[in-house]
């Protein structure tokens, strides 16, 4: 695979749906405040399989599967299901879902990720993500917000997250 098709993909990786915005405090159930945390995501592990016998055109659709880590306020483990339509010169829509295992503010659980998007060949892709509604276990049960996935000249992928949990219950003593 060519190093700007992988770092395309560990950018798509982290993706999830273009131009959402934070739902209102009314929308999630006692929430908390707004938050903010950014970080890098590495890829460990990436597998594609063609779909379909390949088309005169040249294009392909492509099923991928990947694994990766992330690191800063987000810190786990991820697992990616993509499934892409690739132009020959390998521009092309894709569509991303990913499982997220660990950590979001201290806070352990799992949640999921979706994202939709466009890639031009040779450029870098930015990609605008969500958190799932009601897709939260654990201490993530009700997260909600939004990301950003950058990648950046030398190929280092990071990801900025917009995000409301739940204020935690008062412990009674």
């Amino acid at each position: 695979m060519k190093s700007t098709s992988k770092r395309w993909l560990v950018t798509a990786v982290a993706a999830l749906s273009l131009s959402v915005l934070l739902p209102p405090l009314s929308s999630v159930a006692d929430s908390g405040r707004p938050q903010y945390t950014e970080g890098t995501i590495e890829a460990v592990n990436l597998s594609e399989r063609e779909i379909g016998p390949p088309d005169p055109s040249g294009i392909r659709i492509v099923n991928t599967l990947s694994d990766s880590r992330y690191t800063g306020g987000m810190e786990g483990p991820a697992y990616h299901a993509y499934i892409q339509r690739l132009s020959p010169d390998g521009s092309g829509s894709f569509h991303v879902l990913v499982r997220f295992v660990g950590t979001l503010d201290g806070r352990r659980g799992t949640f999921v990720t979706e994202a939709s998007g466009h890639r031009e060949t040779g450029n870098p892709s930015d990609v605008d993500w969500r958190i799932v509604p009601d897709s939260g276990t654990g201490e993530l049960v009700g997260a909600s917000g939004t990301g950003k996935v950058i990648t950046t000249d030398d190929g280092v992928v990071r990801y900025k997250l917009w995000f409301r949990l739940p204020r935690k219950a008062a412990s009674t003593n």
